[in-house]
């Protein structure tokens, strides 16, 4: 048996010891296929590894930009090798160096006569081996100065500006009509519209779609692995580059034919028509192959990081309503500011936009869409005092620019004030590049983001769907949650009833307000409203409550200890005096007493006119309500089929109309669980926001009297006695009304 556990442990360590040494080994073909050969040299090279053959340093890379954290891959470098900027690895097929520092990136990103474009054979087969990202320098200076200036001239963006309105402002409204949507999704069509525009502008819409689509799966290819079999998003992509050529090769074959034809061209000409024109020097015009890669090139440039940039920075906002305020703010004025008569933007009001501009640098920072540019050593280059071999792949990766905590303290953070007054280092910010290959499209890509986000921000907001479908109550329904939804559903008479469960009408009562019909339901309110809610009626109710609110006070007080708190339970009035941190005690005392020094001499009970001077308590009985939302839904039930932002709610299915998120809604209402009175200050809540009665012809019948009483009793409390509550920290309980699980356990005092 020990013979056997001997031989055990033998294998085991062998077997240990074999896997170590095949992993050494694999580990050094790298080194000695590529590293060996370079003699002396290899000493020079960065600090670092080339990882396994064939796959090199791309496990680690793809795990670490799969994961919640992509810095992960740059980190286990930093922490092996130290912080040099510098690194060897084998990424994407080759032999690499990864830059990481502002400086080293701009040195290469500057430098046309060591390095050369160098993105990955993979990659060029997708955008075009005629494309910027792989020409030489002098044909690319060349294209570039014939493409630069109509896309990002003062003439053509003034003259784009009037297109991105037109496009930007329709999809917004016809966003609003779809319901649930995915936001990304529409943006990129949006931005390919925009460069479609541009380029392609006789084009008709399937045709636009069609090449969005492909343009779509060629975009999964760049940033998968370049495996090309079926099945793979690489080999989609290749197939979406055949059929992007094709429908390019069409559009040229039918311009060339109108041209030859004598055809008359339209008045306004587009890239498309200024790419078959152009003759270089000695009148040698581009070839179709050119100009179809710079078409795939430019149109996928052009749409893709504008959509993703778009889509963040409106999250972004929204995320942060400080920011979001303070843009909107700037925005308004430079709509204020507009000359008499003028109702578009011009490119005046866009260099206006300072605050603007910084939300979409800090969104380029934060975001850092291209995350890498690839480069190749044209010679055997001297840096940082290390080696970059003739031939090797150079990384620059401006990730870590972007992130750098000692130019961007709190680099994760999302802060456009940091660039209040803030002129970056150079190096620092290259959201565009830098250098000779700089997107050449960099204006246009910043004028259409500004536009988007002039309009989304006066305009419109970004959130949930606030419509839901469930099974609530015994019966298949609509959950509504938004305070336009809920205003939309309370205030249509035409298509929704009563649709209270059977259970509560059998309780509450078949003829109650809550379940006769509209017409029936018209004749009893008017019958009951004056007697309830009128001005006389009200006059007449003072004083009993008075009288009630005095005796019931005066007899709690002299009652040691409440087990059932009943009497405050009801309504809310227990609530707004329990509100964790009383801290508006004083205000509210003070405002009591006012009213009482200003009385008329011989008056000795309260009046209409001294409940409507209390305006600091009407506050905190405003503010009491939202927090509470005593009624947290209110039910409907459709008449007929009926649309509502973008969806059918069948007949027959009950509505939920959810005030609870209306009033906790933190767009409307900052720090909503926050029991703040003083936020009632000069408020007058948007339609649909404040709930506390309902709305609409089925409005709470009571609502005067309620505030009333309750103002009374605080009156008289405020000035006349304390709570001490026995279990301050008591859990709380929502259904069926929010109190405390203590039913709010307590001794009234006299002060």
């Amino acid at each position: 048996m020990e013979l056997g556990m001997i031989s055990m442990i033998t294998i085991s360590i062998l077997v240990g010891l074999m896997i170590w040494l095949l992993n050494f080994l694999l580990r050094r073909v790298n080194y000695w296929v590529y590293e060996s050969k370079l003699g002396t040299m290899k000493h020079e090279l960065p600090p670092g590894d080339l990882g396994l053959p064939f796959i090199g340093n791309m496990w680690s890379f793809l795990r670490a930009f799969k994961s919640a954290n992509p810095d992960s891959f740059l980190n286990s470098y930093i922490t092996r090798f130290g912080k040099t900027g510098v690194y060897k690895a084998f990424m994407f097929g080759n032999p690499s160096v990864i830059v990481t520092i502002a400086e080293t990136c701009r040195k290469v990103l500057n430098d046309d006569e060591h390095f050369k474009p160098g993105w990955p054979v993979s990659t060029l087969k997708l955008i075009g081996t005629k494309s910027f990202v792989s020409i030489s320098y002098e044909e690319h200076k060349r294209l570039r100065r014939l493409t630069s200036a109509p896309i990002n001239g003062h003439e053509a963006l003034s003259e784009y500006i009037e297109y991105i309105e037109d496009i930007v402002k329709s999809a917004l409204e016809n966003w609003c009509m779809m319901g649930e949507i995915e936001f990304l999704t529409q943006l990129r069509k949006l931005t390919f519209k925009i460069i479609m525009y541009i380029f392609l502008s006789s084009e008709s819409e399937p045709v636009i779609e069609a090449l969005e689509r492909e343009y779509t799966r060629l975009n999964y290819g760049v940033r998968a692995m370049a495996i090309n079999i079926p099945g793979f998003a690489y080999h989609e992509a290749l197939k979406a580059r055949k059929k992007l050529v094709a429908v390019f090769q069409s559009i040229i074959d039918e311009r060339r034919a109108l041209k030859r034809d004598g055809v008359a061209i339209k008045a306004k000409k587009d890239m498309m028509d200024a790419l078959l024109e152009v003759e270089d020097e000695n009148g040698r015009k581009l070839t179709d192959e050119e100009i179809i890669d710079l078409l795939v090139m430019y149109l996928n440039a052009g749409h893709e990081s504008s959509g993703h940039t778009l889509m963040w920075a409106t999250v972004l906002l929204q995320k942060h309503p400080e920011f979001m305020q303070k843009a909107k703010a700037e925005q308004e004025e430079i709509v204020k500011n507009m000359p008499a008569g003028q109702k578009r933007l011009t490119l005046k009001e866009f260099r206006q936009m300072t605050y603007l501009s910084q939300v979409v640098d800090e969104t380029l920072r934060w975001l850092t869409f291209s995350l890498v540019v690839f480069r190749e050593a044209l010679s055997d280059v001297k840096m940082n005092g290390y080696t970059i071999p003739k031939g090797w792949k150079v990384l620059v990766w401006f990730r870590t620019c972007h992130l750098d905590p000692e130019t961007w303290p709190e680099p994760l953070k999302f802060n456009p004030s940091r660039w209040d007054g803030f002129i970056p280092r150079l190096g620092t910010f290259l959201p565009f590049g830098a250098g000779s290959r700089l997107c050449p499209g960099n204006d246009l890509a910043k004028l259409e983001i500004s536009i988007f986000l002039h309009y989304f921000l006066l305009n419109y907001r970004f959130g949930k769907t606030g419509i839901y479908k469930a099974f609530m109550f015994g019966s298949p329904s609509i959950i509504v949650t938004t305070p336009e939804i809920c205003r939309k559903v309370l205030n249509d008479d035409e298509h929704f009833k009563p649709g209270w469960p059977l259970s509560t009408t059998e309780l509450i009562g078949r003829k109650s307000f809550i379940a006769i019909p509209f017409e029936e339901h018209k004749r009893l309110r008017k019958l009951t409203a004056a007697p309830i809610n009128g001005h006389e009626a009200l006059s007449n109710y003072i004083e009993y409550i008075e009288d009630i609110s005095i005796t019931t006070l005066d007899k709690l007080s002299t009652i040691k200890l409440q087990k059932e708190y009943t009497t405050l339970n009801h309504g809310v009035r227990a609530m707004a005096i329990n509100i964790p941190g009383f801290a508006y005690h004083r205000a509210l005392k003070a405002e009591q007493e006012e009213i009482i020094k200003n009385r008329p001499a011989g008056q000795k009970g309260l009046t209409l006119k001294e409940t409507r001077k209390m305006t600091y308590l009407s506050q905190v009985v405003d503010e009491t309500l939202r927090w509470v939302t005593f009624s947290f839904v209110v039910f409907r039930e459709a008449i007929s089929d009926f649309k509502i932002n973008g969806y059918t709610i069948p007949k027959g299915w009950r509505v939920l109309t959810w005030f609870r998120t209306c009033h906790l809604d933190p767009e409307v209402w900052p720090e909503p669980m926050k029991f703040n009175p003083s936020r009632w200050d000069d408020l007058a809540p948007k339609a649909g926001t404040f709930l506390p009665f309902g709305a609409g012809s089925r409005l709470c019948p009571g609502n005067d009297l309620a505030k009333l009483e309750i103002s009374i009793f605080l009156h008289h409390f405020l000035l006349n006695y304390r709570l001490e509550r026995t279990n301050p920290e008591c859990l709380v309980q929502f259904l069926p009304h929010r109190r405390p699980k203590d039913a709010c356990l307590a001794r009234v005092k006299k002060i």
